[in-house]
């Protein structure tokens, strides 16, 4: 549903309309360190606008360049709906550079030589909207969730029960697979689904949760980390309980919201 910002657009379409659209879900934000500031950016506007001249010599029509210049030389972030984050840009800014090669496929296949510190500083779940038809699996079905209420009130709980504990819950780096959340403690690595379910949708839930938490605790053992625990994190607890045989079969902690204050406990004895 769209109406114009443009005043005089506005007073000629009076009201919203519904236009042919795309949604692309968003994840993080994952903080740069040190960060690229916008006066970084400014001392190199001379080779901004080289680079800018040199596509526009390459590539005639819209260029979806992320600076205009001010004055013909400051550099000034565009508003338009969309921009493009160049290589060209990447490559002028060493920071950016090193995180490209972070997040690159295949910047966790070193053959386990060093391991990587675990996720980012953890990003409180919100609730968010969302569109209320979807063709299933079109994006990734743990960002789609995410803006569920019974997932965020869920995971935000666990991550209070392991900061009362001492123990620092994370959220995943761009490297990482695409955990709700995970953990350090006793030399293991403990990564969690949290899954919001009901009565109809419990059994495709879980399935699409345990297929998620065993793929992440794959994922990372490939990343260097040798000993990783997967925890499937339902909101409640299944109505069938043959779910705690086939999870106990895979190796993986199934634990219901109101069972979560055991965590701390699973974090001290992996093993149990």
């Amino acid at each position: 549903m769209w109406l114009s910002h443009r005043a005089k657009t506005r007073r000629r379409l009076l009201q919203e309309r519904a236009l042919p659209g795309w949604w692309l879900d968003l994840d993080g934000p994952f903080p740069l360190d040190p960060p690229l500031t916008l006066t970084q950016i400014r001392e190199s506007a001379l080779g901004l606008r080289g680079m800018l001249e040199a596509l526009r010599s390459d590539h005639p029509g819209s260029l979806y360049f992320p600076f205009s210049f001010y004055g013909g030389l400051e550099a000034r972030p565009r508003q338009p709906y969309l921009n493009k984050l160049l290589v060209e840009f990447v490559e002028l800014f060493p920071s950016l550079g090193v995180v490209a090669e972070l997040v690159s496929p295949s910047a966790g296949d070193q053959g386990g030589v060093t391991t990587p510190p675990l996720g980012t500083a953890y990003r409180q779940a919100k609730v968010g909207p969302l569109p209320t038809e979807r063709e299933p699996f079109t994006v990734d079905p743990a960002l789609v969730e995410r803006g569920l209420k019974g997932h965020a009130e869920t995971q935000n709980e666990l991550a209070e029960v392991l900061r009362q504990a001492g123990i620092e819950p994370r959220s995943r780096h761009p490297r990482e697979p695409n955990f709700d959340l995970a953990w350090k403690a006793e030399g293991s690595v403990f990564v969690a689904e949290v899954k919001s379910i009901t009565d109809d949708n419990e059994e495709q839930r879980l399935r699409l949760g345990l297929g998620q938490v065993l793929r992440y605790r794959q994922r990372l053992r490939s990343l260097g980390y040798p000993r990783v625990v997967a925890l499937l994190v339902p909101e409640r607890a299944p109505r069938d309980s043959s779910w705690g045989d086939l999870c106990h079969d895979l190796g993986v902690i199934l634990l219901a919201r109101n069972e979560i204050d055991q965590v701390p406990q699973l974090a001290r004895t992996p093993d149990a």
